[in-house]
């Protein structure tokens, strides 16, 4: 049996995280964990702009793991180029969220992180999904398109 703070087995989501890699903007896997088997597991790949990806993956007061496709900007491109992206998102409900919830959640996302580094650029911890829309992608240097 896993102890407190071990991370779910991740191997049921990677299939959908390499297709990430090709997948167009927009497209993001939703991951959720299963506390009693201490698996990840994709509970649905949706297709849409940030703020209507939240509505349509029900991401309001749920904890879930999210790798999105966007666009990055490359910092030092005076042009304003844009590449492909993915982003590791985990959605919190509230800073309030349980700690059995935490442990088992962020030791799943640093988990896919080290699994798949060169994937993600960055990883967020979101407590209000209603945040996740084209605005916040800006201002951290994201772009919801490429």
């Amino acid at each position: 049996m896993a102890v407190s703070g071990d991370p779910c087995d991740i191997n049921k989501v990677q299939d959908e995280l390499d297709k990430l890699m090709s997948a167009p903007a927009g497209t993001g896997v939703v991951i959720k964990c299963n506390g009693k088997t201490r698996e990840a597991l994709v509970e649905d790949v949706i297709s849409g702009a940030p703020s209507e990806f939240v509505e349509d993956a029900g991401l309001h007061g749920e904890n879930r793991l999210v790798a999105y496709r966007c666009g990055w900007r490359l910092p030092q491109d005076p042009s304003g180029r844009v590449d492909p992206a993915q982003v590791l998102v985990w959605f919190r409900p509230g800073d309030d969220t349980h700690i059995e919830m935490t442990r088992l959640y962020y030791p799943t996302m640093q988990a896919i992180l080290q699994r798949n580094g060169s994937m993600f650029k960055r990883a967020f911890t979101v407590t209000d999904p209603s945040f996740f829309d084209d605005a916040w992608f800006e201002k951290n240097g994201y772009t919801p398109s490429f």
